[in-house]
């Protein structure tokens, strides 16, 4: 994930270096989606940070609780986490395992 003021020029500089570190841990293959991506296209503020990991997110969240000194939330039936930094000026991150997924009926939890 290679993030540039350039790119996205209405992500605070603080969230901008997060998402690097992100990156930088994530490697090829690590995806800010959702708002937060489209957010500060729009010029809308949105601090919903989620982060896609088409290897294992588990490790990445890990391993960023650990730098941000955060708590972690781990979901490993879902392959997802979230992390919510010491920093009470950063955001929690969202971080999902890419996957394909189905659902039996409408509202069911995936498959």
């Amino acid at each position: 994930m290679v993030l540039t003021k350039k790119m996205i020029p209405n992500i605070p500089e603080p969230i901008l270096n997060l998402l690097r570190e992100i990156g930088e841990v994530g490697g090829k293959g690590t995806y800010l989606v959702g708002g937060a991506g489209r957010g500060p296209l729009l010029k809308r503020s949105n601090l919903d940070i989620d982060i896609v990991v088409e290897t294992d997110a588990m490790r990445v969240a890990k391993t960023m609780q650990h730098r941000w000194n955060g708590t972690l939330e781990m979901h490993p039936q879902f392959g997802t986490a979230t992390v919510t930094p010491a920093n009470p000026d950063l955001p929690k991150i969202d971080f999902v395992t890419a996957r394909c997924e189905t659902y039996e009926t409408a509202g069911a939890l995936p498959i």
